[in-house]
Protein backbone atom coordinates (compact mmCIF):
# COMPACT_ATOMS: atom_id res chain seq x y z
CA UNK A 1 0.00 0.00 0.00
CA UNK A 2 2.98 2.23 0.44
CA UNK A 3 4.13 1.76 -2.81
CA UNK A 4 1.04 2.74 -4.27
CA UNK A 5 0.57 5.79 -2.61
CA UNK A 6 4.11 7.19 -3.08
CA UNK A 7 4.04 6.17 -6.86
CA UNK A 8 0.28 8.44 -6.79
CA UNK A 9 1.68 11.31 -5.73
CA UNK A 10 1.94 10.31 -1.98
CA UNK A 11 5.28 10.88 0.16
CA UNK A 12 6.41 8.10 2.86
CA UNK A 13 6.79 10.37 6.20
CA UNK A 14 7.97 6.87 8.16
CA UNK A 15 8.99 3.78 6.48
CA UNK A 16 7.17 0.76 7.52
CA UNK A 17 8.66 -1.15 10.72
CA UNK A 18 7.89 -3.03 13.21
CA UNK A 19 6.57 -1.84 16.27
CA UNK A 20 6.31 -3.74 19.23
CA UNK A 21 9.41 -6.59 19.60
CA UNK A 22 8.56 -9.54 19.03
CA UNK A 23 4.89 -9.23 16.57
CA UNK A 24 4.56 -9.48 13.48
CA UNK A 25 2.68 -5.82 13.29
CA UNK A 26 4.00 -3.15 11.01
CA UNK A 27 3.44 0.53 10.97
CA UNK A 28 4.07 3.24 8.17
CA UNK A 29 2.97 6.82 7.52
CA UNK A 30 2.57 8.90 4.08
CA UNK A 31 0.79 11.48 3.53
CA UNK A 32 -1.72 11.47 0.39
CA UNK A 33 -1.24 13.91 -2.64
CA UNK A 34 -3.02 16.91 -0.50
CA UNK A 35 -0.69 16.42 2.52
CA UNK A 36 -3.06 14.38 4.74
CA UNK A 37 -1.11 11.81 6.90
CA UNK A 38 -2.00 8.42 6.31
CA UNK A 39 -1.19 5.85 9.31
CA UNK A 40 -0.82 2.09 7.78
CA UNK A 41 -1.44 -0.83 9.53
CA UNK A 42 -0.74 -4.43 8.62
CA UNK A 43 -2.92 -5.23 11.19
CA UNK A 44 -6.68 -4.26 12.56
CA UNK A 45 -6.42 -1.53 15.50
CA UNK A 46 -8.26 -4.08 17.56
CA UNK A 47 -6.14 -6.92 17.16
CA UNK A 48 -2.77 -4.48 18.13
CA UNK A 49 -4.36 -2.64 20.81
CA UNK A 50 -6.61 -4.87 22.85
CA UNK A 51 -3.70 -6.44 24.97
CA UNK A 52 -2.10 -3.14 25.12
CA UNK A 53 1.29 -4.11 26.78
CA UNK A 54 1.31 -7.63 25.69
CA UNK A 55 1.81 -9.97 27.81
CA UNK A 56 5.63 -11.19 27.93
CA UNK A 57 7.24 -7.61 26.23
CA UNK A 58 10.22 -7.33 28.07
CA UNK A 59 11.29 -4.48 25.41
CA UNK A 60 9.19 -1.60 25.74
CA UNK A 61 7.40 -0.70 21.84
CA UNK A 62 9.84 2.07 20.01
CA UNK A 63 7.33 5.02 18.74
CA UNK A 64 7.44 6.65 15.77
CA UNK A 65 8.49 10.05 16.00
CA UNK A 66 5.89 12.87 14.73
CA UNK A 67 6.89 14.62 12.04
CA UNK A 68 7.29 18.21 11.93
CA UNK A 69 4.51 20.62 11.07
CA UNK A 70 5.66 21.75 7.60
CA UNK A 71 2.34 23.48 6.89
CA UNK A 72 2.81 27.28 5.66
CA UNK A 73 1.01 29.56 8.03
Amino acid sequence: MVNRITEHGGTLVAPPRQFVPGRPWTLAYTTDPWGTVLELMSHSYPEVFSNWPQPGQLIPPTLVPRPKDTRVN
